[in-house]
């Protein structure tokens, strides 16, 4: 068991309790008591001197499954799925393949890649203004699998609250747009004013803007400069139904001498390639750190507070997550997915 977990030896006595204890009374209180909150919760609890920095998530685990319970400490947590994923449909699994070939035939290594493209796209929060709305947004933050115990799967504090409070603006809320750049090893953001038109034609001819502007800064020693840019089938960059691209984000790209690496007709590429696509990636990874950074009153703070913490995001998975390797695996996914014949990937 000890070589499944790491080095248990270290989380022991008092320590263990704490980490139960901060855990348990996380859920209680509407977070997630995940490896990250616990972490921050109890630093002292969770240090190994030997490393100098936290400890893995393994001995953390362990205190999980041993220590935690919902009612009865003779019925521990488990970690089990709440609901499982959405099926493709058997059109969008044909389409995921035969794009899958398209990308193959091109016979792009993992290398141009990394080099010449830009992965980003329009992404949002909705920021509590209230703390009956940061509540909410809590519950619906629950991942797709939780810590509960067995028989206590009903309990309000094991369930997902609802996904639109998260997603939805409303009068106790605050909308923030923002956009990822993922790029040659490094992932960034920028935040756009609070007057940003939202994921239109308009919007993506500003976020074309963000991207030379970022180019231009980071790559300005470069002897050469990314110019093409990967965005998903958003309305904004093309037509719905056609997949052919909008006149604002085309006049903005050749303005500012860029290029989608599907041309001006992204017809071929599917709707549904959440798992393939890179900055569907670093988004997960940027949003999975936000939630595990929430102040402890976070419908107080604004909007320079909360890009502030984004950006900080952003350089905890520039120094804690293989970005490097994620610039280089749209190949290899794309390889899967063909030998999936279309179907979802799983890694």
């Amino acid at each position: 068991m000890q070589e499944d977990f790491g080095p248990s030896k270290l989380l022991v006595g008092a320590k263990r309790a704490a980490v139960a204890r901060s855990a348990m009374t996380m859920k209680k209180a509407g977070i997630e008591p995940t490896y990250s909150n616990v972490v921050a919760a109890c630093p002292n609890a969770t240090w190994n001197p030997e490393t100098k920095r936290p400890l893995t998530p393994g001995p953390i685990y362990d205190v999980f499954e041993n220590d935690c319970y919902d009612e009865d400490p003779e019925n521990p947590w488990r970690h089990d799925a709440r609901y499982s994923k959405t099926a493709l449909t058997a059109d969008m699994i044909a389409k995921r393949w035969d794009y899958a070939k398209l990308v193959r035939s091109w016979g792009h290594t993992e290398a141009w890649y990394f080099k010449n493209v830009i992965w980003t796209d329009l992404c949002n929060s909705i920021l509590p203004l209230t703390e009956k709305k940061a509540n909410e947004q809590a519950l619906g933050r629950k991942g797709k699998s939780g810590w509960v115990s067995k028989g206590c799967e009903l309990y309000t504090q094991n369930m997902r609250g609802k996904q639109e409070v998260i997603k939805q603006k409303s009068w106790d809320t605050m909308k923030v747009w923002w956009a990822p750049f993922l790029c040659r090893g490094k992932l960034h953001v920028e935040v756009f004013d609070s007057d940003f038109p939202g994921e239109v034609p308009e919007g993506a001819a500003q976020l074309v803007e963000k991207v030379r502007a970022a180019v231009n800064i980071r790559f300005q020693q470069a002897d050469s400069k990314p110019d093409l840019i990967f965005v998903d089938r958003g309305r904004g960059f093309w037509a719905t139904n056609s997949g052919k691209i909008t006149a604002e984000f085309k006049g903005a790209l050749r303005g500012h001498g860029l290029r989608t690496l599907m041309g001006d007709d992204a017809g071929k590429q599917p709707g549904s390639l959440q798992e393939v696509l890179l900055h569907e990636t670093a988004v997960a990874w940027i949003r999975c750190r936000l939630a595990c950074t929430v102040p402890v009153q976070c419908w107080e703070e604004t909007r320079q507070e909360y890009s502030t913490r984004l950006k900080r995001c952003c350089e905890h998975i520039n120094d804690e997550h293989d970005v490097d390797a994620l610039c280089r695996a749209f190949p290899k996914r794309c390889k899967k997915m063909e030998d999936a014949q279309g179907g979802r990937l799983s890694y």
